[in-house]
């Protein structure tokens, strides 16, 4: 969780499955989007999940609104894109 302060700003979530560790749920309060702290707390779970070596692959579903952010941090899109609670998802993926 990214706080600033005592208020938390940011936050997301590791979950291994099988050889990928998932990052899920990240969200950035609505009063600090625009920020830098999407980024900030994604590159910090990225560096985590290597430096604990959790897994081969770090891996995500992105929003598709949001592919570029997640491809200008190194993700790369895998397979055609889904529906999940009626939003549009992308699954993506890179090395650890």
């Amino acid at each position: 969780m990214g706080r600033i302060g005592s208020s938390a700003v940011a936050t997301g979530r590791i979950c291994v499955f099988g050889d990928a560790a998932k990052i899920q749920r990240v969200a950035v309060d609505s009063n600090h989007r625009g920020g830098g702290y999407g980024k900030l707390i994604m590159l910090h779970m990225i560096d985590f999940a290597r430096k604990q070596q959790l897994a081969p692959v770090i891996a995500l579903d992105a929003q598709t609104y949001a592919l570029a952010f997640y491809e200008s941090l190194g993700f790369e899109a895998k397979g055609d894109e889904f529906d999940d609670a009626g939003i549009p998802h992308v699954h993506m993926t890179m090395k650890a």
